[in-house]
């Protein structure tokens, strides 16, 4: 008996991810940044110092999922022009750029 019951959840345990169904998003926006501190050479910060302006987040996901379980990857890339640069307009076309990275499963 144990010998059966053994195999049948090792059967369902391996027969799952047959059942998975894999899946990929993805995701365009608008990013609006707040302002940021700068921390002067002083070692005094500078509340605002820096001021971007918006940009266009992309981001994509990938996984697989069935009704028990999930699995996902995703990753997201974002790119902002600094405005101003201690209250002053930045002259050299400067930006920021944000690169991020998630693994999500339940």
């Amino acid at each position: 008996m144990k010998k059966l019951l053994l195999n049948v959840l090792l059967a369902s345990l391996l027969a799952t991810p047959a059942f998975a169904t894999p899946y990929i998003s993805g995701s365009v926006g608008a990013g609006f940044p707040n302002d940021a501190d700068v921390l002067g050479s002083d070692r005094v910060t500078e509340k605002g110092g820096q001021t971007l302006k918006s940009g266009v987040p992309f981001g994509i996901a990938a996984g697989i999922k069935n009704d028990a379980c999930r699995l996902e990857i995703a990753l997201g890339y974002q790119t902002n022009k600094v405005d101003t640069f201690y209250h002053v307009v930045d002259p050299l076309d400067d930006s920021v750029t944000q690169f991020t990275s998630m693994v999500n499963g339940y």
